[in-house]
């Protein structure tokens, strides 16, 4: 009789690459139980490199995809295309960079973060989930807080003029509303200064300059 063919698959684990996140930018100051490697970066820093390590069988070449997602979700979730990386390991080849952007968005955020997770897209090998994910934090930028002052520290105006506008400039994150409180204080002859009374006024999205009238 006639046998029916089969086909016997032999895999062997020793002919793959692991490939995993390097510990060579290993920080601690956050929970390293939620995330056991840890990138500080500043908001202007530009690129950001996350380092791979690669061991195990290195006669060939493997292609991997680092992708960002905002929570640390199941090792299956889908990459989000707007924001991959690719790198490549060539034979041989031990170490690896994902780069990423950092855009700088000048707003006054008190810390953000991201995790970096990654897929084989190419080659004999598997992800090292040992230290998986990668989470960077990008530090507060106080250039982004927001700042009034006077947009000008002395006035001079003639005796009898019974009005003065000054002007209050706002600098930093515009992207919301500041409210503003200017006291006013006059002198006499003594030089004691006497508090007369207060302005309050409030900046809207995106106002840099707000005058006020002083009597």
């Amino acid at each position: 009789p006639k046998w029916p063919e089969r086909l016997i698959y032999i895999t062997d684990y020793e002919d793959y690459s692991s490939v995993g996140f390097s510990t060579t930018q290993r920080q601690h100051s956050h929970n390293q139980d939620e995330c056991p490697i840890q990138i500080i970066v500043t908001e202007n820093i530009g690129i950001v490199n996350i380092p791979l390590f690669r061991d195990g069988y290195l006669n060939q070449s493997v292609g991997v995809i680092c992708y960002t997602v905002r929570h640390k979700t199941s090792k299956n979730d889908c990459p989000d295309s707007s924001n991959i990386s690719i790198a490549y390991f060539r034979e041989g080849e031990t170490n690896a960079n994902c780069s990423f952007t950092i855009v700088n968005d000048n707003k006054n955020e008190n810390l953000e973060y991201f995790f970096v997770k990654m897929n084989i897209t190419e080659g004999f090998a598997y992800v090292n989930y040992a230290n998986y994910p990668v989470c960077v934090f990008i530090k507060h930028d106080e250039k982004d807080e927001p700042s009034v002052f006077f947009n000008n520290s002395q006035i001079i105006v003639p005796q009898g003029q019974q009005q003065v506008n000054v002007t209050i400039k706002r600098t930093g994150d515009l992207s919301k509303k500041t409210e503003v409180t200017c006291v006013v204080y006059s002198n006499n002859d003594t030089n004691k200064y006497y508090k007369n009374y207060h302005v309050v006024f409030k900046y809207q999205q995106n106002e840099t300059f707000f005058t006020i009238k002083v009597y």
